[in-house]
């Protein structure tokens, strides 16, 4: 069974990722997670909901310079934002998503239901299978 996790991306890289323009979410911190997690997206304030599920197909680490040249053709960031980004750190990494699908909205106070004290991860946040499955229910795909 596939693990599932919420990752936190801000509202512009997220329609990027449903549009298909972005296909790698690059990260400063390593977060515990294997290829085939299910990552359900969560856009931060002013929209502040599960917008989005998508499966982590690779993940690449690496320096920068690594990063960039092998995937920022598809990182949906100018390349003097994603220097800016990593500025003084020497590794990264790179999760390349696929199976990208667009939910209803399900927003945080609903997310407060699945799980008393729910706060949007800085990161990712593993969830549980049942908390997967609530998310799953919840929204209807568009």
């Amino acid at each position: 069974m596939s693990e599932n996790a919420i990752i936190s991306i801000r509202p512009k890289f997220v329609q990027a990722i449903v549009s298909g323009v972005k296909t790698v979410e690059v990260r400063r911190r390593i977060p515990p997670i294997e290829v085939g997690t299910n990552l359900w997206i969560y856009a931060t304030l002013p929209i502040g909901a599960v917008v989005a599920v998508a499966v982590a197909a690779q993940i690449f680490r690496g320096s920068p310079d690594e990063l960039w040249s092998s995937h920022g053709h598809n990182a949906g960031i100018a390349k003097e934002d994603f220097d800016s980004y990593f500025q003084g750190t020497s590794a990264g990494i790179g999760i390349e998503l696929a199976l990208v699908r667009e939910i209803f909205p399900v927003p945080i106070k609903h997310l407060r239901s699945m799980r008393v004290g729910f706060n949007p991860p800085q990161v990712i946040a593993k969830i549980t299978s049942a908390e997967a499955r609530f998310l799953e229910d919840f929204s209807r795909f568009v």
